[in-house]
């Protein structure tokens, strides 16, 4: 995730809310659902250096500001929807790519699976070839693994970048 624009270099046409509101929302998103914070980063599309930035400050400082389209990102996010990911089906290929890239920087089916919180037979299923069935959560939580191995993939754009019909008007 080279490509991304550090706070600094955000300026000009952003609009800015206040942070705290949004800072509760996270915390009680990560505290209900279990989930890791960079799990709820990738699942809200938005980058992981935001949400540890909100959730842990910056430079030894509490962030008192967000960008508008960050806030937006995250308040669209509910606990339910987080928690009903394990019932969804995900995508099985990312989850076999995903623990494959695990497994290839040295982690064991059983890491991979504690990671995933499933099962070392899930996860040694996913390292051999597609399985027929896996949920969102399970690959979702592969994601926020690989990110958190510093693996470079597809993660979520950057929200200071503007989309293609922002950028058209």
């Amino acid at each position: 995730m080279s490509g991304q624009r550090s706070d600094t270099e955000c300026r000009g046409t952003h609009e800015w809310v206040s942070a705290a509101p949004f800072r509760s929302h996270l915390a009680d998103l990560v505290g209900t659902t279990g989930l890791p914070w960079r799990a709820v980063a990738l699942y809200a599309d938005v980058p992981t250096r935001c949400v540890r930035s909100l959730l842990f400050g910056r430079r030894g400082r509490v962030v008192r500001r967000i960008p508008a389209r960050v806030a937006e990102r995250l308040l669209r996010v509910r606990a339910a929807q987080l928690n009903g990911l394990t019932a969804r089906s995900g995508d099985a290929w990312a989850a076999h790519d995903l623990a494959s890239r695990l497994a290839g920087r040295g982690q064991s089916a059983a890491e991979i699976a504690l990671l995933a919180r499933a099962t070392r037979d899930e996860a040694a299923l996913w390292l051999v070839g597609p399985p027929g069935w896996v949920s969102a959560r399970s690959v979702l939580l592969l994601q926020a693994a690989c990110h958190a191995a510093g693996m470079d993939w597809a993660g979520p754009a950057d929200p200071w970048e503007p989309s293609p019909a922002e950028a058209a008007a």
